[in-house]
């Protein structure tokens, strides 16, 4: 009867499938007007959208003036997080609150190359949170405790973690080498590839394997934290027109005085005054039988019109012509 079922699957017409042809394609992009104001000095940025009573929330930090020893320090804080307890309360009870009230949080580190000049940027660290529209006051609870930084005195938790990701990182190495051979050539051509490749790059990689040996990575991460929020910051929201006035009248739950109190005036905006490698011709041994081989090249910034023709271009040379000669 199986054998049966199977030969009649197989000869179904495809015609019942739905399919989307260019026809279902909009010609032009969705607009989405972003709206700005200002609660107190944080400047609140909103996007007026259909979310189904779900609202988003983005707090980002202006990233201060970080040393590049610290720039694979700065990676691995944002990767941990959301694992480690807050405001008083351990990992387990963090991590109840935030299951309980919200659908989750994540922190996230972004370059932002600046449009007039590609190869300078502005990056910046996100704490990024969602919740029911029921939760909204939970929600803005959560992101005053993280403002105050994450507890970084547990250091079994730490190591516990440490280890864990170690592992992890080194389970994907091989799978993931062509994207690091990739990142190691860029990390010569501009300052947002050089911090990049430090974010997740080989440096990062080689970085957490020799933490696992010693403690003294978690004295850097104290120092990441206590500079990491003393800065400038802005509030990003995305939620229906009426939810956006609910959260203003409640004057953001006291976020705003909550980042006044914290914001330090010796704080120093990045200038990331780094000396880019020359990134020479070289090889590492790695345990695969697979050669990753990467070459970069300079092209135009993602500005000019011949960016996306180069996208379109790169994905023509991906499958019509490396694919079929491999």
């Amino acid at each position: 009867r199986l054998a049966a079922f199977q030969e009649e699957q197989e000869n179904i017409s495809l015609d019942c499938l739905p399919t989307v042809t260019l026809k279902d394609i909009p010609r032009k992009p969705q607009y989405l007007p972003l709206s700005s104001q200002k609660a107190d000095n944080l400047p609140v940025f909103y996007s007026d959208c259909f979310t189904n009573q779900i609202l988003y929330a983005d707090l980002v930090f202006d990233l201060p003036d970080i040393p590049r020893e610290l720039l694979p320090l700065l990676s691995l804080y944002a990767r941990l997080f959301a694992e480690m307890g807050c405001k008083g309360r351990s990992y387990e009870e963090n991590l109840a609150k935030i299951e309980a009230c919200t659908g989750g949080v994540s922190a996230s580190l972004s370059l932002y190359p600046a449009f007039a000049n590609p190869n300078q940027c502005t990056p910046g660290f996100s704490i990024r949170i969602k919740a029911l529209k029921r939760h909204a006051k939970s929600l803005f609870e959560l992101l005053k405790d993280f403002s105050e930084g994450i507890d970084l005195t547990d250091e079994k938790r730490l190591r516990e973690w440490l280890l864990q990701h170690a592992t992890e990182q080194q389970n994907r190495f091989n799978k993931s080498a062509l994207h690091y051979a990739v990142q190691l050539g860029f990390s010569g051509l501009s300052e947002p590839s050089f911090v990049y490749n430090e974010w997740h790059g080989l440096p990062y990689f080689k970085a957490v394997q020799s933490w696992t040996k010693h403690t003294d990575w978690i004295e850097g991460l104290k120092k990441v934290q206590s500079l990491l929020f003393a800065g400038p910051s802005q509030l990003i929201l995305s939620c229906d027109e009426e939810q956006r006035r609910e959260i203003q009248q409640e004057n953001y739950y006291g976020l705003p005085e909550q980042l006044n109190k914290i914001r330090k005036e010796t704080w120093t905006p990045w200038r990331g005054h780094y000396s880019i490698p020359s990134i020479s011709s070289q090889a590492h041994v790695i345990a695969s039988p697979v050669a990753f081989t990467a070459q970069t090249l300079r092209t135009c910034s993602y500005k000019e019109i011949e960016s996306p023709l180069l996208l379109i271009a790169a994905d023509l040379l991906d499958n019509v012509v490396l694919h079929t000669e491999i």
